[in-house]
């Protein structure tokens, strides 16, 4: 008997082959219940040929956010809108160790339309369109391609019996497709109930009628029921009905079979099933499994294999190519194909692991999944990537109809087309055409090609490596790629004057990019991933080195490395109907992009030696965000100073690298005097580029494109850079006595203008947009002024400040005109996110992260540290995914995070904005700064850091800070602020660009002169600019650090790594100093009111308390740092009493002493004999080696016998009981 006759038969299919002949639907009403949904992908997890789409009806609010393992969702929100995080009903949401607790699950969650699908990740080539009108919400239909037609899968909920039967009927009279409904009909009828079915309704009779003029039969057997009030099994269950239908087309009639899932559901609906014999398209993803593979192993099949070969210097531009071909084809390709396992992706799980699992069992899985993860190779930072997508919401990528000029795109084909036209100004389709319209379903045939195609996807956000291509070079003739004619080759001047660059590779240099190459990245049409490269770096090292230095000498950029993957990303928040709503991102050949860095190395040698882009061009190889926002700033406190109005104008580059002219950019690489065989090569990496275009959903066609640079070569942003460039040479110094300011970071452009007033501040932007505008309309670059922002910055310390809070001054811009009070409250915003860092008016920093009015209402506060706070809150939101009080990550780990994450989103560009000087030895007293970050915000930055340590070290609240800092080893945060900037400030102290900066301060003659009545005295006023004020810090730390280092110094500081290490260590030595002298002085006041002295309090700064949590699982840290510092859940602890408004102090145990942790440990009498394990592993019964050298014999005894409620569902678990086996504790 075939596999299709068994299961008409109602047996389970004996393969568990995805590529079987069959294609199975599922259909469920999950009644928004999420255990029904668990229930219901366990139930697929176990069968051996799991369903390929289930169609749901009902779905929970928890379903966008499921993981459903092998399958994708697709759902959509009643209203339309889109879901983020927040809306995830099983959230764990972060709540503040002092604050109130939120709103709990479910109280915010937003309905979900009464239709949904799980589409397994293979299947390919298909699309989900929604109904409209009456039946929107109640039907979506999913149109699938199979290699014997097109089917239409309607999945229908008839709630209520709300739904249109009349307008579900005319969509199934297209006769291009072979339709199946399938739902909840909530209908009854003798057809498919049986003779039981006593009061059929009449809607079924007109179903019936209707279907079956247009050729649908219902394929239930009838008497099957699919429905029962209460649980199936119950005695005297008198309801039961058939109400979850399937329909099929005539065509399909002979080749669908039909049946009910049992066991699946208690009670209500059951799932029905429905088998075509059929074979669908589907998709082969594979993941190299690198590290089952050796360097040594992967190196020495490579050099075999290249062993053969000549590799001297090729002669000719054709011997280079075809050495690049026989590199890739014979060598690399071959190795990996031989040597490296691959993984099918999203496959049936082996039938051994086909298990039912209940609740309970599942969540131990996960956290032992958890903790297998962070003991893996990247630890606990796979888990923190993970943790990041969890909470999000999954759904199917798909691109809509296109509306774009009056016209609406539907074809794929021409969404495409719309999508190319709309980005790029000159292109031309190159590929073959798909097909436009859908053939007829055929009568289905078993000799069809088992030959699959594969597809070629980019690292997904799960941390997938990326899956094999579907398109690569014939290896007949890698570089005879028919080229074409369009960017004609500049005309080169013998007289023009020409810098100096080195046209082959340097030493190590080839060495150095290998090396820094990531794991895990997207490759392109070659299918080289970068671990090939890395694994035999040196042995490959002299044979790229010669093609390299070929392609150098013969000015080159070969063809292979041009064909791309462009794949097309949605944005955050844009209309998907847009085509200008997506952005496209290029895949490139890794062997392309390391040869495209060596290029861009010298653009950058040159742009660095010869000073070729301007210095407010920031965005560049060593001009950071940092370095952008504090030029800003300092033309802010300049101009307040000088007692001058200050505004802001953000422009804004649509599709920047998308439109920059070929042509104009080699002329400008010219004019900077590039050598003209470093432009004949980027002239060949810029000509007969072309590209296959992936849009969400589908794969496109292949184009050529005539303009832009690609998004993701290693050469694009220094080359638009250098487009970009006359931006700011041009403009930048015309209005200099107009006291303009004028920089860029890569396509973001700012201008900050400084006068006696607002409005002639506006004038004077207008003038300069005026002309940036037609500049930019030369070079094929388009401003959009829909996202424009001004900014008009206003000095607290003026009399008249509150006057000028809503001042709504704007320049004469295309669009600025006729605007309603929305409209100017948008484009003259109260707050401005620049660079990453949200600016306020008054620039306080701390006026709106406490939300309280200083004198004039602000819309919507949230400027630089509130901002912080909600990222910091957001990652510790994210990391109770994977840390329990009793579970999960151990101190140690959770102190990386601090350090790798939550630290760095607080000290984002903190140089910029963290205008403050500690108290700190060496420095002389400071006198408080004229526009420093005031106070509050330094308390509101150490709350949070005592947030971060509560949550993250298992501490309870009301635990001194100081000493979590102490047991912690963390430095306060003002402290690590102070060095970080500090350490920043010193690095560039002789750069460039801060010296162009101090120029802008002390010049009178510079962007932002003074009045001429403050000359005189313009020196002294300077003085307090706060960065004046820091400077003459940092002037004193470099005297004293070139006393310290000697002789040494000038030497150190020439080596750019010596340089910084050298400073941190000095900044380092003096902020511990200071956490030293801040830890003696706390315990000093400590001891002189406290009766009992901690262990925690005992040790010096530097003496690390870290060392006593090592090797302790997340219970016991837990537990010894309660123990420790003496806030633990016990009476002796008068915290813990005012918590439970005890006043009794005793211990529970025998009601004689103080219940703290060394009475417990090691003196109650009740004890005794459980006592004895502890003292015979230990050899003693001293509290203060309890605490020291046996911690994890002590912390696990505490966990076993304290009887703390915290501890009560781990406690008996076998890593506490005694005998403790120590060399066996988790790490």
């Amino acid at each position: 008997m075939s596999n299709r006759d068994a299961h008409m038969d109602g047996s389970t299919l004996e393969t568990g082959d995805l590529d079987d002949f069959h294609c199975i639907i599922v259909s469920s009403n999950l009644k928004r219940c999420s255990d029904r949904l668990n229930k219901l992908l366990e139930r697929t997890k176990s069968e051996r040929r799991p369903p390929d789409i289930i169609a749901i009806q009902d779905p929970p609010a928890y379903f966008p956010f499921k993981e459903c393992g092998n399958y994708i969702q697709w759902w959509s929100t009643a209203d339309g809108s889109e879901l983020t995080c927040k809306e995830n009903p099983s959230r764990v949401r972060y709540v503040q160790p002092y604050g109130r607790k939120t709103s709990g699950p479910g109280e915010d969650l937003v309905p979900l339309e009464k239709v949904a699908f799980c589409i397994h990740k293979t299947l390919k080539n298909y699309t989900i369109i929604q109904a409209q009108g009456k039946n929107r919400g109640l039907l979506v239909t999913l149109f699938l391609t199979t290699e014997h037609g097109n089917i239409a899968i309607h999945n229908l909920y008839n709630y209520e019996r709300a739904a249109d039967i009349d307008e579900l009927i005319e969509a199934c009279r297209d006769k291009t497709y072979a339709h199946i409904i399938i739902g909840d009909f909530n209908l009854r009828h003798k057809d498919w109930e049986g003779p039981t079915c006593r009061n059929p309704h009449p809607e079924a009779n007109t179903l019936v009628q209707k279907a079956g003029a247009i050729g649908m039969t219902c394929v239930n057997k009838p008497g099957h029921f699919t429905y029962s009030r209460g649980e199936f099994k119950t005695p005297g269950n008198e309801y039961k009905s058939v109400i979850d239908l399937a329909f099929v087309s005539t065509l399909l009639v002979g080749h669908a079979s039909h049946d009910v899932l049992d066991g699946v559901f208690d009670s209500d609906h059951r799932p029905i099933r429905v088998t075509l014999d059929l074979r669908v398209e589907r998709r082969r993803n594979y993941r190299y499994l690198w590290s089952e593979v050796t360097n040594e192993t992967f190196a020495d099949l490579v050099e075999k294999l290249a062993a053969d070969m000549d590799w001297t210097a090729p002669e000719s531009e054709s011997a280079a190519l075809q050495m690049l071909q026989d590199f890739i084809i014979r060598v690399l390709d071959p190795a990996v194909r031989d040597l490296v396992p691959r993984e099918l992706l999203n496959q049936p799980l082996p039938v051994n692991h086909r298990t039912w699992t209940s609740v309970g069992v599942r969540i131990k899985n996960s956290r032992s999944r958890i903790v297998k993860l962070m003991s893996g190779r990247r630890g606990v930072w796979s888990v923190v990537k993970r943790a990041a997508c969890w909470s999000r919401p999954k759904r199917i990528a798909q691109t809509p109809a296109f509306e774009h000029r009056g016209r609406i795109y539907t074809s794929d084909s021409d969404k495409v087309r719309c999508y190319v036209e709309s980005t790029w100004t000159r292109t031309q389709r190159k590929g073959p055409a798909r097909p436009s319209s859908p053939s007829p379903l055929t009568a289905p045939s078993r000799s069809s090609s088992e030959s699959q195609q594969f597809a070629t996807t980019p690292a997904s956000s799960t941390g997938e490596s990326p899956c094999m291509s579907r398109r690569s070079i014939p290896p007949s003739d890698l570089h005879n790629i028919t080229a074409r004619p369009g960017l004609p080759l500049p005309i080169f001047s013998s007289t023009r004057p020409q810098h100096v660059a080195l046209d082959k590779l340097e030493k190590d240099e080839l060495k150095r990019i290998l090396k820094d190459l990531p794991d895990g990245k997207a490759y392109g049409t070659d299918n080289i991933p970068y671990e090939a490269l890395k694994k035999c770096r040196k042995v490959i090292e002299p044979i790229l080195e010669t093609i390299f230095n070929a392609f150098l000498q013969f000015r080159l950029h070969p063809d292979h490395f041009k064909e791309t993957i462009t794949f097309v990303i949605q944005k955050p928040g844009k209309d998907a109907k847009v085509p200008t709503s997506y952005r496209p991102i290029a895949i490139l050949n890794t062997i392309g992009k390391v040869y495209e860095r060596i290029i861009a190395n010298r653009l950058k040698t040159l742009a660095q030696t010869h000073n070729l882009l301007p210095a407010t061009q920031f965005g560049a190889p060593g001009r950071n965000t940092t370095l952008a926002l504090e030029h800003l700033l300092n033309g802010v406190y300049r101009g307040w100073l000088c007692k001058s109005k200050v505004s802001l104008l953000s422009l804004d580059l649509s599709g920047a690298y998308d439109h920059v002219d070929r042509e104009q950019l080699l002329d400008t690489l010219i004019s900077k005097g590039i050598p003209d065989w470093l432009v004949r090569i980027v002239w060949s990496f810029l000509s007969n580029r072309r590209s296959f275009i992936h849009m969400p959903g589908f794969e496109g066609d292949e184009y050529w494109i005539d303009v832009g640079i690609p998004q993701g070569s290693p050469l694009s942003p220094l080359l638009f850079l250098f487009y970009s460039a006359p931006i700011l040479a041009k403009f930048g110094k015309e209005y200099g006595p107009e006291t303009v300011a004028m920089f860029s970071y890569v396509d973001d452009t700012y201008v900050l203008v400084g006068t006696a007033s607002y409005g002639r501040n506006c004038k004077i932007m207008s003038e300069i947009h005026a002309k940036l505008y037609e500049w930019a309309r030369q070079r094929n670059l388009r401003f959009s002024p829909a996202k424009y922002k001004v900014m008009h910055f206003v000095n607290k310390n003026e009399r008249d400040w509150k006057q000028h809070m809503n001042c709504s001054d704007l320049p004469s811009v295309p669009g600025f005109s006729n605007m309603t009070g929305a409209q100017k409250k948008k484009v003259l915003p109260s707050e401005l996110v620049v660079l990453g860092v949200t600016l306020d008016k008054c620039l306080t920093w701390v006026a709106h992260v406490q939300a309280v009015s200083i004198s004039v209402t602000l819309s919507r506060p949230l400027p630089t540290l509130q901002q912080i706070r909600e990222k910091v809150r957001n990652c510790l939101e994210s990391f109770k995914r994977f840390i329990g009080s009793t579970w999960g990550a151990d101190l140690i780990r959770n102190r990386q995070l601090y350090y790798g994450n939550i630290l760095p989103t607080i000290a984002y560009a903190a140089p910029a904005w963290f205008t403050c000087i500690p108290s700190v030895p060496y420095q002389p007293k400071a006198t408080p700064l004229t526009y420093g970050i005031a106070t509050d915000a330094l308390k509101i930055l150490c709350s949070l850091q005592i947030e971060c340590m509560l949550a993250l070290s298992g501490a309870r609240r009301l635990t001194s800070a100081k000493v979590l800092e102490k047991e912690m080893h963390i430095l306060p945060i003002v402290l690590q602020l102070h060095r970080i900037c500090m350490t920043h400030r010193l690095r560039w102290h002789h750069s460039p660009e801060y010296i162009a900066m101090r120029n802008i301060r002390m010049s009178a003659s510079g962007r932002l002169p003074l009045p001429k009545k403050s000359l005189g005295h313009s020196k002294a006023v300077l003085q307090t600019h706060p960065y004046q004020t820091l400077r003459r810090c940092v002037q004193l730390d470099e005297v004293r650090l070139r006393k310290r280092v000697g002789a040494a110094f000038e030497k150190k500081w020439e080596d750019i790594k010596k340089r910084k290490m050298m400073i941190k260590e000095y900044y380092d030595e003096i902020v511990h100093y200071v956490a030293s002298l801040q830890w003696r002085k706390f315990r000093q006041r400590r001891n002189s009111h406290e009766k009992f002295k901690h262990p925690a309090y005992e040790a010096a700064w530097m003496d690390h308390s870290l060392r006593f949590y090592n090797g302790l699982t997340r219970a016991q840290s837990s537990i010894l740092i309660m123990m420790r510092t003496g806030n633990i859940a016990l009476y002796g602890n008068p915290i813990h009493r005012m918590v439970k408004g005890s006043k009794d102090s005793m211990c529970r145990q025998c009601g004689m002493h103080l219940e703290t942790s060394e009475h417990l440990l090691c003196h109650c009498k009740k004890l005794h004999m459980e006592r004895q394990a502890l003292t015979t592993a230990a050899g003693h019964n001293n509290f203060h080696l309890f605490m020291t050298t046996d911690c994890d014999l002590a912390s696990a005894w505490a966990i076993r016998y304290f009887g703390l409620e915290q501890f009560k569902h781990v406690k008996d678990d076998k890593r506490y009981q005694f005998p403790l086996k120590r060399s066996n504790r988790l790490r």
